[in-house]
């Protein structure tokens, strides 16, 4: 992939997802438990390898088609590869030649992570935990959100991702 190189030249390493840690995700961005779930970082593939490499060319195809241009940056330095570790998201997007369990997320406008592919797979990437924070205070504080007590515990207990 010739010009991936320029165009992602300077753009650093912020935020970057590191394979193997456990992070937060919120379906289609709306940041509530009942659209909350974990994932397992799996690779963080710079964009010519996932340009290139027959495994993902499905899902390179996806990527280029992504549309959203209100959300998705023009480029991205990494795809990032993830797995549902609570199996509660979809089938994942068709990898090669069978279904795979991995959810792939590319950068935003603002230099963040979202989901791309099905629609069951677009959703907010937390790496800083920065998305996390925000609704916990608002569940601890009670200001937007209303959960029964048992909930408000299987909140507290995901706070140790």
């Amino acid at each position: 992939m010739e010009g991936i190189e320029k165009e992602t030249e300077g753009m650093g390493a912020k935020d970057i997802p590191e394979v193997g840690k456990i992070y937060h995700v919120f379906d289609d961005g709306k940041i509530t438990w009942s659209r909350h779930f974990l994932v397992k970082c799996k690779a963080v593939i710079p964009l010519k390898q996932f340009a290139t490499d027959p495994q993902y060319a499905k899902v390179y195809e996806a990527w280029k088609d992504r549309g959203c241009d209100w959300l998705y940056a023009d480029t991205t330095d990494y795809v990032v590869a993830c797995e549902d570790i609570e199996d509660s998201v979809s089938e994942g997007i068709l990898r090669g030649d069978s279904w795979d369990r991995l959810l792939f997320y590319t950068r935003t406008k603002h230099w963040d992570w979202f989901g791309f592919g099905t629609m069951l797979d677009d959703g907010v990437l937390d790496v800083t935990r920065k998305v996390w924070m925000e609704f916990l205070e608002n569940v601890r504080g009670g200001e937007m959100y209303e959960y029964k007590p048992d909930t408000i515990a299987e909140i507290e207990e995901a706070d140790k991702y």
